[in-house]
């Protein structure tokens, strides 16, 4: 198995990639939620507590059809380098989930299920105004409904004592992985994992396109499975390098 590490903007990373060369995608694209960092640079709760909060600055567009346009844009790209049979696995929030579900089934998607995550250990909400963001929703997809759908039900039981596992995962948080790769949305070994297992073919390769913290090479590199990671912001470039020993290729046209 290899990793590959690709520094740029996935739109135009991905038109160097061969066609149909991936049997897996697994993103944690922006959500949209338009916390900017500044917005919480003053709160007195969050230093005392030590919390991150997901804010970021290219989480943020001008509109909600703006991000509706990129997000279309980013599954173009991503459908001409997935295998006939290829499954797509995005991670997100009640901000973009409903975006990237329209998106994926107007460019002709096939909607296998939608994926609740329960966070247990989940981060407090500060401002006391709504109830705690205890999940996410992950959208499990195929290319086409005439795609053939991979799903290795014998992986599946192993994470569910033996019966077909349910689409409500509970996994918590890796609090100490955050301490050392810092990132506002890093998700655990765990999640990603396990969407790997069930939907792989062994010697199938992988992409994640919006690779953040690098946490889906860490569980590709668990199942021996090949991985292309993508990551446009330079920040998160060297941490990415340290946690899979691994150099950036700048990529260009």
């Amino acid at each position: 198995m290899s990793i590959t590490l690709l520094q740029g903007d996935c739109r135009e990373v991905l038109q160097t990639l061969p066609a149909q060369s991936f049997q897996t995608v697994a993103i944690d694209p922006p959500y949209m939620t338009n916390n900017t960092k500044a917005k919480y640079a003053d709160s007195r709760m969050l230093a005392a507590k030590q919390w991150t909060n997901f804010a970021a600055d290219w989480d943020t567009w001008p509109s909600q059809e703006a991000y509706q346009t990129d997000v279309e844009l980013w599954c173009e790209a991503m459908r001409r380098v997935m295998d006939t049979d290829a499954c797509i696995w995005v991670c997100g929030s009640h901000h973009s989930i409903p975006t990237w579900d329209l998106a994926l089934k107007r460019l002709g998607f096939w909607v296998n299920q939608w994926v609740q995550w329960c966070i247990p250990n989940s981060m407090p909400n500060v401002a006391m105004t709504q109830m705690v963001s205890a999940n996410q929703t992950m959208i499990w997809a195929r290319k086409s409904q005439k795609s053939k759908l991979y799903y290795d039900k014998q992986a599946a039981r192993l994470y569910n004592k033996g019966k077909n596992l349910r689409d409500y995962w509970l996994i918590p948080n890796d609090s100490q992985a955050g301490r050392w790769f810092k990132h506002p949305s890093k998700k655990p070994v765990a999640l990603i994992h396990r969407q790997l297992h069930i939907s792989t073919p062994p010697s199938g390769a992988v992409l994640d396109c919006f690779a953040g913290s690098g946490t889906t090479g860490v569980a590709a590199r668990e199942l021996c499975l090949d991985c292309t990671l993508v990551e446009r912001q330079a920040e998160y470039i060297p941490m990415i390098e340290q946690r899979l020993g691994v150099l950036a290729i700048e990529a260009t046209l």
